[in-house]
This record gives C-alpha cells, sequence and structure tokens, in this order.
C-alpha cells in the first residue's frame, strides 16, 4: 500500500503527530471492529472485514514510514516517547480475531470450539495489556497460534467422527496454518472426496455381488447374502479388495450352508410324511416355502430342530408324558407330607391334564412339557391349579397355605448338591440344545 493510500484510509496529512495517527487507528478500529457487526447482514460484515485490514495495512505502513525517516511516530521510538502497549495489543488481537474467528460460516458442531478460540484471543489480549513489551506480546501471539492449531486439530476429529471419515484412506494432508473458514473449506473437500471414495467402493462390492443372483440356490441364501454385503459395506477400510476377497469367501460357504439345510429338509420330509400327523406336515409345508423363500438360516434352522423334536414327541407321546409327570412328583412327595391337601391335589391334577393332553397338538403338549420340565416347583403348582377342571375357588385359601408351606421346604431344600437333579432338568433324548420358540 502507497503512503497516499494509507493516509487517505486513515483521514491525515502528511504532517500527521504520533497522537494523530493513534486517534484516527484507534477511532476506525472501534468503527469497523468484527464485534459491532455481530448481528448484520453478511453484505455489511463483508465490508467491515474489507475495511479492518485496509485500516491495519495503512496503520502499519504509515508506522514503516515514521522508522525509515527517523520520525518518532513508530513504537520502538528514537526519542524519548515509549513504546504504546495499548495500540499494538489491540492490533495483534484484531488479527486475531479477523483469521481465526468465522466469517462466512456458523457451524453448530463447532460451538465450543468456536468459544475456545475466542477465550483464547481473550486471554492473550489480557495478559498482553497486563505485563506487555513487544516481545512478551510477540511470543503471546505465537503461543495463542499454536493453541487454535490444537483447537483446530479438534473440529477436525468432531468432524470426522460425525460424518465417519476415514481420512487415512484418502492420504489426505490438512493445513492447521489458515483461517476458519479456510479451515472449515478444507474439512468440507475432505468430506466430498471421501463420499466420492465411498461411493466408488460401495458400486465395487455391489457390482462384485451381484454375480452370484444368477446362481443355482441364491433364493436360499439371498437373506444370508444380503447380510454378508451389508457388512462388507459398513467395514470398508482402505483395504477393498481385502475386504472383497473375504466376503467371496463368506457368500460361497453361506452357499454351501443353504444346500445342507435344503439336504436336511429333503431328509425331514420322509419322516414327516411316515407319520401321518396333519399338524406336523402343516408345519414341515410352512417350514419348506420359508426356506425356498430366503428366511434366514437361523430361522431354518430352528424350525428344523423344532419340527425334529415334535417328531420325537409323536413317537414317544407317552413315555415323554409320564417321564415329566413322574420327576415332579418325585419332587413334590419329597418335600410334602404324605397327608399332605397338596399332594392329593396335584395327583388328580395330574390325571385330568395327562386325559387332556392325549387331545391336543403336539405343539401345547410341547409347551406344558417345557413347563413340567424346566420351571421351579411353585411356577408348576400355581399352572397345575388353574389348568385344573375341579379346581374350586373355595379351596384356594387351603392350596395357597400348603404353597406356602412347599415353598419353604422347597427353598430349604434347594441346596448346590441336588441343583441339578431337581432344577436343571434336561431332555433326556438326543436334541439337547433344543430351544423352545413358538413356530
Amino acid at each position: 500500500m502507497s503512503i497516499n493510500e494509507a493516509l487517505n484510509i486513515l483521514g491525515l496529512n502528511s504532517n500527521f503527530s504520533e497522537k494523530e495517527l493513534k486517534r484516527a487507528y484507534y477511532a476506525l478500529v472501534k468503527k469497523y471492529h468484527p464485534d459491532q457487526f455481530e448481528k448484520s447482514s453478511r453484505e455489511v460484515k463483508d465490508h467491515a472485514e474489507t475495511m479492518m485490514k485496509k485500516i491495519n495495512q495503512a496503520y502499519e505502513t504509515l508506522q514503516n514510514m515514521s522508522k525509515s525517516n527517523g520520525f518518532s511516530y513508530g513504537y520502538q521510538r528514537k526519542s524519548h516517547n515509549t513504546f504504546d502497549v495499548k495500540a499494538y495489543v489491540f492490533m495483534k488481537k484484531a488479527e486475531l480475531e479477523q483469521k481465526y474467528l468465522p466469517k462466512k460460516y456458523k457451524v453448530n458442531i463447532f460451538k465450543n470450539e468456536i468459544l475456545a478460540i475466542e477465550n483464547i484471543i481473550n486471554s492473550f489480549f489480557q495478559e498482553a495489556l497486563r505485563y506487555g513489551t513487544k516481545t512478551f506480546i510477540d511470543d503471546g501471539y505465537i503461543i495463542s497460534v499454536n493453541k487454535i492449531s490444537k483447537v483446530f486439530k479438534k473440529m477436525k476429529d468432531i468432524y470426522f467422527q460425525k460424518y465417519n471419515i476415514d481420512i487415512s484412506a484418502l492420504n489426505v494432508q490438512l493445513n492447521y496454518d489458515c483461517s476458519f473458514d479456510e479451515f472449515y473449506e478444507q474439512l468440507e473437500s475432505v468430506k466430498n472426496k471421501y463420499e466420492q471414495y465411498k461411493n466408488a467402493n460401495i458400486n465395487k462390492v455391489l457390482k462384485e455381488a451381484s454375480i452370484y443372483e444368477s446362481y443355482y440356490g441364491y433364493n436360499y441364501a439371498k437373506v444370508e447374502i444380503h447380510n454378508i454385503v451389508r457388512a462388507t459395506l459398513t467395514s470398508l477400510n482402505q483395504n477393498v479388495d481385502a475386504a472383497i476377497y473375504k466376503m467371496h469367501e463368506q457368500i460361497q460357504k453361506a452357499f454351501k450352508e443353504a444346500f445342507a439345510i435344503k439336504q436336511e429338509i429333503v431328509m425331514l420330509q420322509v419322516k414327516v410324511e411316515e407319520t401321518n400327523n396333519e399338524e406336523l406336515l402343516e408345519l414341515f409345508t410352512k417350514l419348506k416355502t420359508n426356506f425356498d423363500n430366503g428366511c434366514s438360516f437361523r430361522e431354518s434352522q430352528s424350525a428344523i430342530n423344532y419340527l425334529k423334536h415334535l417328531i420325537y414327541l409323536n413317537d414317544n407321546l407317552d413315555s415323554e408324558i409320564d417321564s415329566a409327570f413322574a420327576r415332579v412328583i418325585g419332587i413334590v412327595n419329597s418335600i410334602t407330607e404324605e397327608e399332605s391337601e397338596l399332594r392329593k391335589n396335584i395327583n388328580i391334577w395330574f390325571a385330568q391334564l395327562r386325559n387332556d393332553l392325549l387331545h391336543t397338538s403336539l405343539q401345547n403338549i410341547s409347551k406344558i412339557i417345557d413347563i413340567l420340565n424346566l420351571s421351579n416347583i411353585k411356577q408348576i403348582i400355581e399352572f397345575l391349579a388353574k389348568s385344573s377342571r375341579n379346581y374350586q375357588e373355595d379351596n384356594s385359601c387351603k392350596i395357597n397355605k400348603e404353597k406356602e408351606d412347599i415353598n419353604n421346604k422347597y427353598y430349604k431344600y434347594n441346596t448346590e448338591y441336588n441343583y441339578d437333579k431337581i432344577y436343571n432338568i434336561k431332555y433326556d433324548y438326543d436334541y439337547i440344545n433344543y430351544k423352545k420358540r413358538k413356530y
């Protein structure tokens, strides 16, 4: 900037004094400082920002002129006048605010970080005024810039975490020695590049996975394949080729599992048809339809295990019912008196329930046997009482008293020694890992 331009901006003539220079500078800084235009329009803010740059540049130009001509208008005077701390501090603060506070962008996710930058600048301003020499002010300025750079790094982490950006995949270096708006533009640029990179990889994965749609048996495994592709897309990293290779391995494994389940269903069909049981045939048809339409392997395997269990129950109905009843009766007999009213009632209830079970569905039988095998004795008593046709309300008080007595004996009887014997009853047949589910 030329001297004439500087004089025009500050409104001075060529014979200005030191006081006139400072007075003109302070007046213009006060007039055009960004804090005065926080609620103004963008156009007004931009004009104020431009004027502050010109004012600082004009002030610096006239200072340099005074030094080179031996005048005493500058900060380091050659005469008796001393260094003007206040003017220098105001100028440095204005530089920090001009560079590191947002002008163009207002970003909500960086609200706390913007506040931190403002605190750094205000802290520098207060310390500089309190202890100010030129050396101290310059050092404090550099320290403040370094602190702000650390805030920028924190902003980067927050931004990348919000948008799930893996910068290592792009090999991009960020510049922290820039204004707030320039740094935010860098983050936006990285985000756009990462989205392009990710979309390219997604298309690559989908293209590789689409080749299996024409394979025989794709309908059986399509749910599992979709899950595999989805997991691959959510875990894409820098080594995309390795992720795709792993995806192919998992899909091929899914096809093998699908054909194994298909073979198991074919073998199960023979067993179901041998039973001539309409309920089992209906459940098998539902299982086969769901598998052919592509339900998950987990659901299919669970349905197969449940159907196997019902087939076993159909073949061994009497022994399974008697076994479940015998276990509960044995426990009740061991912890009640021989003449107990509850003991007599339970034997009656069992006889009625056994007769009912012979006329109900296999699924209901399975559910009731599970209750008898796996529930505690108190729950079994309540279940039997409520399910008995001869249960009368006027007996409820007597039964409740019996249940309280048996409850006390029951927990006393429950020792670590016989825990497995009484509580942890499991099925005696082959399907140990069977878990009951509504099919």
